[in-house]
Order: C-alpha cells, then sequence, then structure tokens
C-alpha cells in the first residue's frame, strides 16, 4: 500500500512540518502508483493517498490538460513529478481576478517544486504537447477545492479594464 511508505506519518497526526519532512522522503514507485488511479481523457483525476488531521497526500493524472489558474486558499502545496512532464506557470495579480504570467517552467519525473497559499499557478501538461503526467501533491493543512480562488489571464480587452476603472469589461 501507498500510504506505507509514509512510514509513522500516514497514521499520526502531523505538522506543517512534519508533513514537510515526510514528504521530502517519500519514495513511491511508478507502477505501483498507477494502480491507485486512472487517466481520464482531457481530464485530471484525483486519488487520495493518505490523509492526517493537518494534510492530505494525493496522486493526479494528467491527461492532455492544464488545471485553471488558482491559489490554494491557505494551504501549502509540494508537488513531485512521478511520471511525464508537467508545466508550471506562476502568476501576478493585476487586478481583481486578473493575473499575468511571470514564470514558467517545466518538471521533470523525480523533480519537486512548492506552491505556498498566496501562489497563484496553473499546473498541468505542457501546452501544446500531447500527453500524460502523474504528479503526487502533498496539502498541508488540507485543501478545500470549492475555497480556491480562480483567476483569469489578462487579455487585450481586459488591459483596457486594468488602465481605467472609468471602462467596464464586457465580460
Amino acid at each position: 500500500m501507498i500510504s506505507a511508505h509514509l512510514g509513522p506519518y500516514a497514521q499520526l497526526p502531523a505538522n506543517k512540518a512534519e508533513a514537510s519532512k515526510a514528504f521530502k522522503h517519500i519514495e513511491i514507485d511508478e507502477a505501483e502508483l498507477r494502480h491507485c488511479g486512472h487517466f481520464e481523457h482531457g481530464l485530471r483525476t484525483r486519488f487520495e493517498i493518505a490523509k492526517a488531521d493537518a494534510w492530505i497526500l494525493l496522486a493526479i493524472f494528467w491527461d492532455n490538460m492544464q488545471s485553471p489558474i488558482h491559489d490554494h486558499e491557505s494551504s501549502d502545496c509540494g508537488f513531485h513529478v512521478i511520471a511525464g512532464e508537467a508545466e508550471e506557470t506562476r502568476y501576478k495579480i493585476v487586478k481583481d481576478d486578473l493575473v499575468k504570467p511571470i514564470a514558467t517552467r517545466i518538471l521533470k519525473p523525480g523533480e519537486s517544486a512548492k506552491s505556498t497559499g498566496e501562489s497563484i499557478h496553473s499546473l498541468g501538461v505542457p501546452k501544446g504537447v500531447a500527453g500524460q503526467a502523474i504528479t503526487l501533491h502533498l496539502y498541508c493543512p488540507i485543501l478545500g477545492y470549492d475555497a480556491m480562488g480562480i483567476y483569469r489571464e489578462v487579455d487585450a480587452a481586459d488591459e483596457i479594464v486594468v488602465k481605467s476603472d472609468k471602462i467596464q469589461s464586457r465580460r
């Protein structure tokens, strides 16, 4: 069972520091993880691997898609690429729910990254590439999906709104 890879952290309540320590040392076999989930064309599917009072560990299977641009409310997230490649784009707020990209990176199998609660990003299979990826995510505290902020990238029409509050967007 995958949760066995977490050792004592799989059953005991853990704080952020303990969860982060466990996540840095976790080693999960790709073949074993593939038995816990599946791909669905054009979607991302989430599967709970382990959970404690302060955190949750999910496997996410990505098939030819990117997440919406989002934050993680007050939850920190560590993610690790198990298979395929994952593209992460970070954003900064321009105004209200409008954001613009500030950095993009490709993460390969074995690479990890962290996103704090106030970070805004999107993640998924690299844009313009048909493919699949599997990522492991540790959210601490447990992430409430319905409370995540969703953002949209600034486009030409939005630039007018940002430059002058007197002009209203037609969206």
